[in-house]
């Protein structure tokens, strides 16, 4: 450990307790990037879906689609695909996961005290 508390690519500021240092240095890029309340869950269930739609696409595309040329445009079409079905359903099924495990962490808090 140095003077400033590093070890490797953890930061510990209290004893028992690291935070990963991208904390520190996303948190000043995330605090000028700040969004309305009301774009939340749109904003969740767009980041959701495109990174689910854009791994899983090209897995699929890759185990059963085509080699070669025709495999970039197989992909697209398969991500265009995944796109418009996993937002709107992301859509609807992120707040209430959310809400969900929300409530299921509040009770187990309840229980530990």
């Amino acid at each position: 450990m140095n003077r400033h508390g590093f070890i490797g690519v953890r930061f510990f500021t209290e004893v028992g307790r690291h935070f990963p240092l991208t904390k520190f240095i996303a948190a000043p890029i995330l605090k000028s990037m700040r969004i309305p309340c009301r774009f939340r869950y749109p904003l969740q269930s767009l980041l959701i879906s495109l990174s689910m739609s854009s791994v899983l696409s090209l897995v699929f595309t890759l185990v059963h689609g085509p080699a070669g040329q025709d495999f970039l445009p197989a992909w697209l079409e398969s991500f265009a695909i995944g796109i418009a079905v996993g937002f709107p359903v992301s859509r609807l099924v992120v707040p209430r996961i959310i809400r969900l495990c929300e409530r299921l962490s509040q009770s187990s808090e309840r229980e530990d005290l």
